[in-house]
């Protein structure tokens, strides 16, 4: 479990996610490691900075990242759980 840290108007949330970014590099890399996250029994999904969608998806996640991202062209890796949220059913 991944916590997110946000200050809000009301004070400081936590939101509680099953998503994480592991790595970032050029996309032959992020492809070459995602095997190895796959093995583990981890969902995974590589995400680009030359695509829209997923950039707004690496900002869902970390916004700080986003520059990073869409200035240099990298690759992220994006890992999440399999799990269901506490108390879903």
């Amino acid at each position: 479990m991944w916590f997110n840290y946000t200050t809000g108007p009301n004070g400081v949330s936590i939101r509680i996610l099953y998503t994480a970014i592991m790595d970032l590099g050029d996309r032959e890399y992020i492809e070459r490691i995602k095997p190895l996250f796959e093995r583990e029994g981890l969902d995974t999904k590589i995400l680009c900075g030359d695509d829209l969608r997923d950039i707004y998806e690496i900002a869902r996640l970390d916004p700080d990242l986003v520059d990073v991202i869409y200035r240099s062209r990298l690759c992220v890796i994006v890992v999440s759980a399999r799990t269901k949220a506490m108390g879903s059913k």
